[in-house]
Order: structure tokens, then C-alpha cells, then sequence
């Protein structure tokens, strides 16, 4: 279930090897642009289409590399945007395809069923429905999930930890060079 903070967590887990933490910060805040669609009074409306982010992200990506930024990184920021409605699409009706599709949904169960012997599963359903952008009366959702909370801290403490270490260690060695 994405909440708020997961969709964050997970594109700065991500991209922080990559960009460093404070790029990787920016792309999980862009992450969190498709949700603006609530200022409206509509969620999940054409801001959670793959189809208009792309409509979206390509010219401005362009313009920014003109300006200088560099194509990894742009890549990295067009790819934290679209997977906001990718992970929306695991928890409930998504318009990725929108307006060439109607919204999907995709259901996945997996595990393991333990009896006479360690039995594997995998079940993938992906469902349909018509779009509707209804729009509504007051928001009512939680901005954060117990059930993601732990999962989101991990993602979002270990790349700062792993950032840290290697700081310190960095630190350490050009002190111990200037030593020699």
C-alpha cells in the first residue's frame, strides 16, 4: 500500500546510490507530485496517467538539459515520477494508460504453502474498470500507513547511514594521507 512516505521512500532508496541523498531527496519529493491532483478535488485522476507525465516530464526534461542537467539524472527524476502510478496501480483502479486504456489494477499473491513439502505460489490478476473522475467532497485518508512505516524508515534510513559511513570513511583516509 503506498502511502505518502512510501512512495518518498522507495525512489530515494532508488536513486540515492546514484545521485547522492540530497538529489535522491528532490526525486523522491518529484515522486510525490502526482498526489497534487487532491488540491482538485480528484485523486487519481490524469496527473496518475503515464501517458500525461510523460507529456509533462519529457519537454521539461529537455529544457533542463539544456540547462545543464545531465541525462542520468534526468532520467532518474522522469522514472521517480512514473512510479508513483506504478506502485498506486498495486493497491487500487490506476489510470497508467489514461486516456488510450481504461484504469488497472493489478493483484499479486505470492508465498509459500508449507504441508508435505515447501510448495511455492504465484498468482498475478490484472483487472479493469472505466475511468471516473469523480471528483470528491473532502479528503479522507491516511498520509501514513502503519503497515508501511516500518519499510518506509528502513528505505529512507539506510541509504542516509550507508551516505554517512562513507563520508566518514572518506574523511578518515584523506586525514590519515595528509599524515604520511
Amino acid at each position: 500500500m503506498p502511502d505518502l512516505l512510501t512512495h518518498f521512500a522507495v525512489v530515494f532508496a532508488l536513486t540515492s546510490p546514484f545521485l547522492g541523498t540530497r538529489r535522491a531527496f528532490a526525486a523522491g519529493v518529484i515522486a510525490l507530485l502526482p498526489d497534487l491532483d487532491v488540491l482538485f478535488h480528484v485523486h487519481r485522476s490524469m496527473t496518475h496517467s503515464a501517458i500525461f507525465l510523460l507529456l509533462f516530464a519529457l519537454p521539461t526534461a529537455y529544457l533542463a538539459h539544456k540547462g545543464g542537467v545531465g541525462w542520468k539524472t534526468l532520467a532518474l527524476v522522469v522514472a521517480s515520477l512514473l512510479s508513483h502510478p506504478i506502485l498506486d496501480m498495486f493497491q487500487d483502479y490506476t489510470p497508467i494508460l489514461y486516456p488510450f486504456s481504461d484504469a488497472v489494477f493489478v493483484e499479486v499473491k505470492a508465498g509459500f504453502l508449507f504441508g508435505e513439502g515447501i510448495n511455492p505460489f504465484f498468482d498475478l490478476n490484472v483487472y479493469t474498470t472505466a475511468v471516473n473522475f469523480k471528483p470528491f467532497a473532502s479528503l479522507s485518508g491516511p498520509l501514513l500507513l502503519p503497515q508501511t512505516l516500518p519499510l518506509s524508515l528502513a528505505l529512507i534510513l539506510l541509504p542516509l547511514l550507508y551516505s554517512r559511513t562513507k563520508t566518514t570513511n572518506r574523511t578518515a583516509t584523506n586525514t590519515n594521507k595528509g599524515r604520511k
